[in-house]
C-alpha cells in the first residue's frame, strides 16, 4: 500500500467571488495545455516537502508528446518522411528502432541488418531520456507540419 502525501498547488486569480476564483483554478488545472504543473508535495509520514515540476525533464517531454499525438493522431517516421528513427539499441548489424508513435507509447522494430525480424510496444515512461529527446524532435516537426496544413486549409 502506498504512502499518504499532501499536494498543494498555488495560483493567483482575479475574480468576482471565491467560487468564481475556484472555478477558474479548476479550469486551468483541467486544461491539458496548461503550464500550471508545479506542486509542493508533503510526505504524510515525516513532513518532508518536495517541489515537483511536471514539465521538467522526461515528464514534460512525455506530456508534450502525448498532447501532440492526442491532438493530431498517431504517426510514423515513414509518414513523416523522417531522416532518422530513434535508436533504442544497436549491436553490430542488429538494432531496435522506434518507427511508430502512439498517444501512450511507441512501436519498435528489431532489424537484423536490413531485415525486419520483430515488432514490440514500449510505453514512453520506459524509454531513456536520450530516446525521448530524439522523439521530441520528430514530434515537434510533426506538430509544425500539422499546423501548416491547418493554416493552408483555413486560408
Amino acid at each position: 500500500m502506498g504512502k499518504e502525501y499532501r499536494i498543494t498547488w498555488e495560483i493567483d486569480i482575479e475574480a468576482d467571488s471565491p467560487i468564481e476564483a475556484a472555478k477558474q483554478a479548476l479550469s486551468i488545472m483541467r486544461d491539458r495545455h496548461s503550464t500550471a504543473t508545479f506542486f509542493k508535495v508533503v510526505d504524510g509520514d515525516n513532513g518532508e516537502v518536495t517541489d515537483v515540476d511536471l514539465e521538467d525533464g522526461a515528464i514534460g517531454t512525455i506530456r508534450y508528446i502525448k498532447e501532440v499525438i492526442g491532438e493530431y493522431g498517431s504517426t510514423s517516421t515513414y509518414e513523416m518522411e523522417s531522416d532518422f528513427s530513434p535508436c533504442i539499441s544497436s549491436i553490430g548489424e542488429n538494432s531496435v528502432m522506434v518507427e511508430r508513435f502512439y498517444d501512450d507509447g511507441v512501436e519498435t522494430v528489431t532489424y537484423e541488418g536490413s531485415i525486419d525480424v520483430s515488432e514490440s510496444y514500449i510505453p514512453y515512461e520506459e524509454l531513456s531520456n536520450e530516446v525521448l529527446d530524439e522523439i521530441r524532435i520528430l514530434i515537434e516537426q510533426y506538430e509544425a507540419e500539422q499546423l501548416k496544413t491547418q493554416k493552408r486549409i483555413e486560408d
